[in-house]
């Protein structure tokens, strides 16, 4: 089982990964397997971004 990112910051690499992800339309299983993070980690990191003024297309 792949080590999971859980507590940690996300780098400005790893967003970049998340919008690309969501732009292209891939589920949110398949965006937490490829960035090993849980899904509701990403969920809440597309609301932060969100907040912040950063849009993303898509699911």
């Amino acid at each position: 089982m792949a080590v999971q990112h859980r507590g940690t910051n996300w780098t400005p690499e790893e967003d970049r990964r998340l919008l690309d992800l969501i732009e292209a339309g891939k589920s949110w299983v398949f965006i937490s397997a490829n960035l090993k993070r849980p899904v509701k980690t990403i969920r809440d990191c597309i609301s932060q971004m969100r907040r912040s003024g950063l849009k993303a297309k898509g699911k």
